[in-house]
């Protein structure tokens, strides 16, 4: 739904939203001949990304609240079938995740494991959804709804990986409520310690740690000639389980849906810090993040 709206779209406002990875940096799928109004904070973000046709300085509280004041003496239109339109294009990209959701593949891909997440969170609506990685973003945030306001946290402005442990703990924290944070590999690696603080605290968080053995995937091409593992290669083998009993944590290591389903639905019930380590295959996963446009068109054919 909204890439229809992203390419037919003459005039965009930006309401504290920006221009960066999450909306495309402007390019891609948008409308180049669309103009963009900008409301926000910092002057600096405007025309980053993108020409802004016109920026606005200002909160959003105090900047709204003059928007509103002066709209009532203007005429509003919109198209009537713009509603319905994106019900009726939700439904169905809707229909085409649960149908990746189907297959109960073991080995686990992040689609299979992501069909006991599903389930388990729409049974759990109260709980808040911490969410980081590459696939593991991308896909939880396509096939994983929110059923009450304030309950997802999936990704910072300036950055995906990192964030996961440190909004989980503020989530908590400043909830009391149940958490669950969904970490790609890679993405768990960069404040993973950081799950000791939550066993301290004994906050009620569930780690979900999706193991594929690397960035996309854990059969990255191996560029080194001495033998090193390619760049993007983490450890397909690597027990993050261990993490956790290390710290006292309850663990799961988990190899099918139905074993995923059942530690995650045992870990929230039991408002207690648990690690799950969630077995996939090494060949799940791909280059991720919606971006392939970004890649640099060779200049020249080489031929070999």
């Amino acid at each position: 739904a909204r890439s229809t709206i992203m390419e037919k779209a003459d005039v965009v406002m930006l309401i504290g939203a920006r221009l960066n990875w999450l909306l495309s940096r402007g390019h891609g799928k948008w409308n180049p001949q669309g103009q963009f109004i900008q409301l926000d904070i910092d002057p600096e973000e405007f025309d980053c990304n993108r020409p802004i046709a016109a920026p606005v300085v200002g909160d959003i509280e105090s900047s709204l609240d003059a928007i509103l004041a002066k709209l009532p003496g203007l005429k509003l239109n919109m198209d009537p079938a713009w509603v319905k339109g994106i019900q009726d294009e939700s439904k169905v990209k809707n229909a085409k995740f649960l149908e990746r959701l189907a297959p109960q593949t073991v080995p686990m891909t992040h689609w299979s494991a992501l069909s006991a997440v599903k389930k388990v969170l729409e049974a759990n609506p109260d709980t808040i959804l911490v969410n980081e990685g590459a696939n593991t973003l991308d896909d939880t945030r396509d096939s994983v709804d929110m059923f009450l306001p304030r309950h997802r946290i999936d990704c910072a402005t300036w950055a995906i990986m990192g964030m996961g442990m440190g909004s989980a703990i503020g989530a908590a924290v400043a909830t009391g409520k149940s958490v669950v944070a969904v970490e790609g590999d890679s993405a768990f690696g960069f404040s993973g310690m950081d799950f000791s603080t939550i066993c301290r605290f004994n906050l009620p968080v569930t780690v979900v740690i999706f193991n594929n053995g690397g960035i996309y995937n854990g059969i990255g091409e191996n560029l080194s000639k001495d033998g090193d593992p390619a760049p993007t290669t983490l450890d397909v083998k690597a027990r993050y389980d261990k993490l956790g009993d290390a710290f006292g944590a309850q663990t799961y290591y988990v190899t099918t849906p139905a074993q995923l389903g059942s530690a995650l639905a045992e870990a929230v019930a039991s408002k207690k810090p648990c690690l799950i380590d969630v077995q996939l295959a090494a060949d799940s996963g791909k280059e991720s993040g919606h971006i392939g446009y970004l890649n640099p068109a060779p200049l020249i054919d080489i031929v070999v």
